[in-house]
């Protein structure tokens, strides 16, 4: 049924984007505009997802934390049937950086180290 339901999602995706919101970003699995699913999720009552990857607690001048995913498909998946998401979001940031020189100083281990721990808070 998750596979159905994957479809569909993505099939309003594809048309959410060319309608409505064809420069907005998406999530990386069922390719629904931020604006949409974000909106949706509140709606319900129910925050966005983001992954938490640096803290002030570590250190660092501010918190960071990225999505890849929605908040449905991130729940949908398995920790390691996640990480392909957050090494494409990596992937992307890489490219910036090699196109605009533009930096995020955060490492590719940071980011799947987070996703991880993440999953282990949750449990």
């Amino acid at each position: 049924m998750p596979d159905l339901l994957l479809c569909l999602r993505r099939i309003l995706g594809v048309l959410e984007r060319s309608v409505a919101l064809p420069s907005m970003g998406s999530c990386y699995r069922c390719h629904r505009p931020w604006e949409i699913v974000n909106n949706n999720d509140r709606r319900w009552g129910v925050e966005p997802h983001s992954t938490p990857y640096l803290s002030v607690e570590d250190g660092d001048d501010c918190s960071r934390s990225c999505f890849p995913l929605c908040q449905w498909c991130w729940s949908h998946l398995a920790v390691e049937k996640r990480i392909p998401y957050y090494r494409e979001l990596y992937a992307l940031w890489e490219e910036n950086e090699r196109k605009y020189g533009f930096s995020t100083g955060t490492t590719w281990e940071q980011i799947k180290e987070a996703v991880i721990n993440e999953q282990e808070r949750i449990h």
